[in-house]
């Protein structure tokens, strides 16, 4: 949540701490109005909104005059966010980081006791079966996760079943930093 609140400070040209607590009853007003336009929890509290809610800051940041007003810049962007990555997730890890877990939570699909999951992220590939709960946990040992280098990695979660072609369930973005 301080790295929110630094990144708006930043964007708004704000130093010290004095207006700290009524940023961030702006900025949390904001995320709600984003959870509730529809773009997804995960993405409202990272720092790729951390943007839209500085602008929605500045939007109603006018000292009770009741003049505040969202922009169209503002609407524009929370629109591209409800479709940011679009049914797709985005991890984010250090280098290095031990033990690395994420789920991915597969919905619209049948997947039973034979289905396999195949998880490919890199030259990282990870084989699951006898999964019926529909949640895939990703655990990224020491070893693995030393292998990503900061940057920007694609991964893929692909559902395999006897005598069936392939279909892809869901895939995404790994930002290592």
């Amino acid at each position: 949540m301080a790295d929110i609140l630094n990144e708006v400070k930043y964007a708004l040209g704000i130093t010290g701490t004095y207006q700290d607590n009524t940023l961030m009853t702006y900025i949390n007003d904001i995320k709600r109005y984003l959870v509730s336009a529809g773009v997804p929890e995960f993405i409202a509290n990272s720092s790729v909104s951390a943007g839209t809610i500085a602008r929605g800051v500045t939007d109603i940041w006018n000292y009770g005059a009741g003049g505040g007003k969202l922009s169209e810049y503002f609407f524009q962007r929370v629109t591209q966010l409800v479709y940011y990555l679009e049914s797709d997730e985005v991890i984010a890890f250090k280098a290095g980081d031990y033990g690395v877990a994420f789920q991915v939570v597969v919905e619209g699909i049948n997947i039973n006791s034979e289905s396999e999951i195949v998880f490919t992220c890199g030259e990282i590939v990870k084989r699951f079966s006898g999964i019926t709960d529909n949640i895939v946990s990703i655990v990224f040992t020491e070893e693995e996760s030393a292998k990503f280098e900061p940057g920007t990695y694609s991964w893929t979660l692909k559902l395999e079943r006897k005598y069936c072609r392939q279909s892809l369930v869901s895939d995404g973005v790994l930002i290592v930093g």
